[in-house]
């Protein structure tokens, strides 16, 4: 077994025994047997935009852990400036200042993720389009964040976004793909393109 094998499956029986049976809104899954690739779940942050959505994540731990960090995505679209909304591709150089620590553990990972949810971080986002409703635009920002998690992550925390679901059906019509209707939507502050307003009011 190899080194990066064996510190995993410490952690995995250190969590079993003693962090699963705690409600941290944190899981943890073996994908297939192998311990090596993990499947992390997420319960969204309360009194955030994320609050009620369930967000997989998919972890791949290579030899070279716990020297260099694990290889972590959303699997669950996520509207967030540490997340591309496209693959789910985040950065875990801000861990702990751009120094991945050895004792870090996957478990304090999705901690650290978890935190994403209440608290941004401006100074290495993943998409700075994102970033910059959230600053600038936060009443959008929040709308748009709630919308994908009640469309992505399973929220029934509110009923949908009736103004949002219109456009995004609209969209839909132009470009006949629900996902990229509502990522177009959303970097663009839910305001529908000329030649879709002008197809709709010709109908």
């Amino acid at each position: 077994m190899s080194t990066a094998s064996k510190r995993v499956t410490n952690e995995l029986r250190n969590y079993y025994s003693c962090v699963s049976s705690v409600d941290t809104g944190i899981r943890i899954k073996v994908i297939e047997g192998n311990i090596m690739h993990l499947k992390g779940i997420i319960k969204g942050v309360e009194e955030t935009p994320y609050e009620g959505g369930i967000f997989e994540l998919d972890i791949k731990i290579g030899e070279s852990y716990p020297f260099k960090a694990p290889t972590v995505k959303f699997i669950t679209k996520i509207w967030h400036p540490s997340v591309s909304p496209f693959d789910g591709t985040i950065c875990l150089h801000d861990v702990d200042n751009g120094v991945w620590p050895v004792s870090m553990t996957i478990y304090k990972v999705l901690i650290v993720i978890q935190s994403w949810m209440s608290n941004f971080n401006e100074k290495e986002p993943i998409d700075v389009e994102i970033l910059e409703q959230a600053t600038n635009n936060r009443e959008v920002f929040e709308k748009t964040a709630e919308f994908w998690t009640k469309r992505f992550a399973g929220s029934r925390r509110k009923p949908y976004n009736q103004e949002c679901q219109q456009k995004v059906q609209l969209m839909s019509r132009v470009i006949r793909n629900e996902e990229l209707s509502i990522i177009a939507l959303s970097y663009h502050n839910w305001t529908l393109p000329y030649d879709v307003l002008e197809q709709e009011n010709s109908l």
